[in-house]
């Protein structure tokens, strides 16, 4: 994407205290091998420490529980898979039988995290199968404030009536970032 401009960054500080969080994205940023969950607790941390109310969004199968048996999944030890009856999106499959593709980006490394965040009232769940790219946008549409993403976003663009003003809402309103190993970067 394009470098983050002035407007942009007046945007941010003219948009309230409140900022969204694209959880699975920033989640899969710190380590790019894995879903970290120390990544969400360190960029909630940092955003707090500027003064922000965060709001960090995503998708309810990553909360599901990882002790879930589901004997058609063996990539997991005693055939347990952390994503239950999400098994198929989760790694990829489209029907049973289908080998397993398992997707460590996919899978949280420390559910205990996510759980500790959701009862803090700090991560907001997306229906399962939602799009939770949708949801994330409604909201800060709603609220008039940013969005923590390095995702262009080009999904939800597409499917507008007026894909400049979409275009344009996506550059006023998406703050990006980055880990410098463990230290959260955002461009705020």
């Amino acid at each position: 994407g394009a470098p983050f401009t002035d407007l942009e960054t007046r945007q941010l500080s003219t948009s309230g205290r409140k900022i969204v969080v694209d959880g699975a994205n920033v989640a899969r940023s710190m380590k790019s091998e894995i879903f970290c969950c120390q990544a969400l607790r360190i960029a909630y941390h940092c955003l707090k420490t500027q003064g922000f109310e965060v709001k960090i969004f995503l998708p309810s199968a990553y909360l599901e529980d990882p002790g879930v048996k589901t004997k058609e999944c063996d990539n997991f030890p005693q055939g347990t898979c952390r994503y239950g009856k999400y098994c198929f999106s989760a790694h990829g499959r489209k029907e049973w039988g289908e080998p397993i593709r398992k997707d460590p980006r996919k899978v949280p490394d420390d559910i205990k995290i996510l759980r500790a965040l959701k009862e803090a009232g700090i991560i907001f769940c997306t229906p399962p199968g939602a799009y939770d790219d949708s949801f994330m946008i409604k909201y800060a549409r709603m609220c008039d404030v940013c969005i923590v993403t390095n995702d262009l976003l080009r999904d939800y663009i597409e499917k507008q009536r007026d894909v400049n003003e979409a275009d344009e809402w996506v550059k006023t309103h998406c703050v990006r970032y980055m880990f410098v190993n463990e230290v959260f970067v955002p461009l705020t």
